[in-house]
């Protein structure tokens, strides 16, 4: 306040004027979960505080944040073929915006997708007894079973097997029998490998 006088007055005191200063909001004031996904897909980050009424929040594309991409608690983010962070502030009755260096970050991770490999051609063999063996290489995920069909488009007559690791070997013959594997990786798209015939 400011109190001024004049040598024909008594002195006047103004009013009190209050000035709050708040803190910067950090990192911990908010709470936001990692993901982890497959390629190619969009994911939903979502952001809460407890300690801030009335939050706005804001997602930067940039430690820096100068990339400004969305403001709510919640964004969803575009189609995502590599792992990629988001920076979040927040503001609100009792903090100011975060600055750069306290922003949260959140990271959403791209899976290594599924990849079926090859199955390698075998030696033809004879009719009746007969012993072949099928290896699976170059794949990228769990092997969930194998499969068999008479047809080489597997548009039919498929069989499961119950085998999960990358050789199977088949007996006995008597007709031409296709052989593939199924595969699965970080729980992303099931795919089938190629078709041999034996």
């Amino acid at each position: 306040r400011q109190v001024t006088s004049s040598t024909c007055s008594t002195p006047a005191e103004t009013n009190v004027v209050q000035m709050e200063v708040r803190p910067i909001a950090v990192a911990a004031d908010i709470t936001v979960s990692d993901v982890s996904q497959c390629i190619n897909l969009t994911a939903t980050l979502t952001a809460t505080s407890t300690g801030i009424t009335t939050p706005v929040y804001k997602w930067y594309a940039d430690a820096s944040l100068n990339n400004l991409l969305h403001t709510g608690s919640a964004y969803t983010t575009q189609t995502l073929s590599a792992t990629t962070s988001y920076y979040i502030t927040v503001s609100g009755v009792e903090k100011c915006e975060n600055i750069s260096s306290t922003a949260k970050q959140v990271t959403v991770t791209v899976l290594t997708p599924t990849s079926a490999g090859t199955v390698a051609t075998v030696s033809p063999v004879c009719t009746g007894v007969n012993s072949s063996t099928l290896t699976l290489s170059g794949h990228a995920g769990n092997i969930l079973k194998w499969q068999s069909s008479t047809l080489a488009n597997f548009s039919a007559s498929i069989i499961d097997i119950a085998q999960t690791t990358s050789t199977i070997t088949v007996n006995n013959l008597t007709t031409t029998t296709y052989y593939r594997a199924v595969v699965q990786n970080n729980g992303c798209s099931i795919e089938n490998s190629n078709a041999t015939g034996v």
